[in-house]
């Protein structure tokens, strides 16, 4: 009868141990009343526990922009950090040349179908992994887990964070429903039929306008193709010195080439036109150039490309007008021409023609 006490009783703890085994398995496996952290201008996102905080971490690094702790709810000995960086190719390099780092992979799943360069650190105590991630706009993501050792500090309530909760966080690392191509969040489809069809994305807050064509000259004897206009919203330009910007999608016949000819298209002057590098998207290859010119203390500037199949000739334009900064009062600040830049990039390479 004792015997089969025992054995009941180690029975009944073996079924205990499986089901608090499993509810944890469950509850880790399914992120159940996790928290997540969404970053739409980047274009990513991740989960930690309920009872963690997240918390700035502030740090001299070169061309850091966002920084982020995870921070368990007991004193740990183990610390991940999360950092954004603006471009990816700089923070490759300082990591490759990272004395007290040593790269282990090149291309290793990380997250939810991310990609990252995995390195092995160690210093003075200290030994941790870190992923790097490229995300787009060619930013930098930078995932950081590190572990101290026991004997790194004298509090010693300090303890590891269980293996289980850091790869579930990690795991839960992934891209948002940001665009992956163009790397712009809420984007809308704009879609012209046939005849000169295409299709092109744009960010969902700027306003869309159309028109049969433009005069090109004063007499009215030049006028443009069709035309389909996206403009910059108010956030590009309050507060700075940019009074517009616009992106200007044109058709014209495939031979008129006054209008389609990358060296004689439109201009906003007379200055010589700077030829820019080709740009393929989507099967589609596109030349450009850049042109300019001031007057009365304004700054006319147009980037254009031009992409032709046998009917139809596109111009896809970016077109800004700024004023001189120095006769703001109250002063305004400069407008983030590489963001605006960036933009038009990316719109462009969303631009499918149709059938």
């Amino acid at each position: 009868m004792l015997n089969n006490k025992k054995g009941s009783a180690a029975i009944i703890l073996i079924i205990l141990a499986i089901l608090v085994i499993g509810c944890g398995v469950y509850y880790y496996s399914n992120y159940l009343n996790w928290k997540t952290y969404t970053n739409a201008e980047y274009g990513f996102e991740f989960k930690y526990p309920n009872k963690f905080t997240l918390e700035d971490y502030n740090s001299d690094e070169v061309g850091k922009v966002i920084g982020k702790e995870i921070i368990s709810p007991n004193p740990s000995l183990t610390k991940i950090y999360v950092s954004v960086f603006k471009n990816y190719e700089i923070i490759k390099n300082i990591s490759d040349n990272n004395i007290s780092c040593e790269l282990k992979a090149d291309n290793v799943s990380f997250g939810n179908n991310m990609k990252a360069r995995e390195y092995a650190c160690g210093d003075a105590g200290t030994t941790g992994k870190v992923y790097l991630i490229s995300l787009p706009q060619k930013v930098g993501l930078y995932v950081v887990v590190t572990s101290d050792s026991p004997e790194a500090t004298a509090d010693k309530q300090f303890t590891e964070l269980p293996i289980v909760i850091v790869e579930k966080i990690l795991s839960s690392f992934k891209f948002t429903s940001i665009d992956i191509q163009t790397g712009i969040a809420d984007l809308k489809t704009y879609t012209k039929p046939a005849p000169a069809g295409f299709e092109v994305k744009y960010p969902s807050d700027f306003k869309v306008t159309s028109n049969n064509g433009i005069d090109l000259n004063d007499a009215g004897t030049e006028k443009s193709g069709p035309q389909v206009i996206f403009t910059y919203p108010e956030s590009y330009t309050k507060g700075t010195n940019l009074v517009e910007a616009k992106i200007t999608v044109e058709t014209n016949k495939a031979n008129d080439t006054k209008n389609c000819r990358i060296d004689s298209v439109r201009r906003r002057s007379e200055t010589p036109l700077k030829i820019l590098p080709s740009i393929t998207a989507n099967g589609v290859t596109f030349t450009g150039g850049s042109n300019g010119g001031a007057a009365a203390g304004q700054l006319y500037e147009s980037v254009i490309y031009t992409a032709s199949n046998a009917t139809t000739c596109y111009v896809i334009s970016l077109d800004t007008h700024s004023g001189n900064i120095q006769n703001y009062d109250p002063p305004v600040k400069a407008f983030d021409s590489e963001k605006v830049m960036s933009v038009f990039k990316q719109v462009l390479s969303t631009f499918k023609i149709g059938s």
